[in-house]
């Protein structure tokens, strides 16, 4: 899920560590795009970008592609499990990944995660 975004120039990217009380912990990854996205290019951006059908769909009512998936590299697969959205909020487009030994703490990060659009 972490795409476009990361190899566009002068995006931000922002990265934490969410730990859950005795609940396991997650490595966030977030990608600001640098310019703004009019209303019209929202859907067609998520439907442009989702590789994935069944992870259509809406992230706090917006438009995005989320999902967890188990864990893969090119050489196979990993431990853990890696998932995030890609969503439009106002006119700025964000790419969220994560990481998660554990797949329930993956989704409870995603669910958790808040963007605040400041007007």
């Amino acid at each position: 899920m972490l795409g476009l975004l990361s190899f566009l120039p002068r995006s931000t990217e922002f990265r934490y560590e969410l730990a859950l009380p005795s609940q396991g912990r997650a490595d966030i990854s977030i990608v600001v795009s640098p310019m703004a996205v009019s209303s019209a290019q929202d859907h067609r951006i998520i439907d442009t970008y989702n590789n994935i059908p069944e992870h259509q769909t809406t992230w706090h009512g917006h438009p995005a592609d989320l999902g967890v998936l188990p864990c893969t590299t090119p050489s196979g697969p990993c431990s853990g499990f890696v998932g995030g959205f890609t969503v439009v909020v106002g006119r700025t487009w964000y790419d969220v990944f994560l990481f998660s030994m554990d797949q329930q703490v993956a989704w409870r990060a995603i669910q958790s995660i808040r963007i605040v659009q400041i007007v």
